[in-house]
C-alpha cells in the first residue's frame, strides 16, 4: 500500500511538472 501510492504521487508529479514545462497557459 505504502510504495504503490508513493510511486502514483510522483507520478502526478512528473505530469504537473511537464504541463507547466509546455506553456501552463494551454492547460489553465
Amino acid at each position: 500500500m505504502g510504495p504503490d501510492r508513493n510511486y502514483i504521487l510522483h507520478v502526478e508529479n512528473e505530469l504537473d511538472i511537464i504541463k507547466e514545462r509546455k506553456g501552463g497557459a494551454l492547460y489553465r
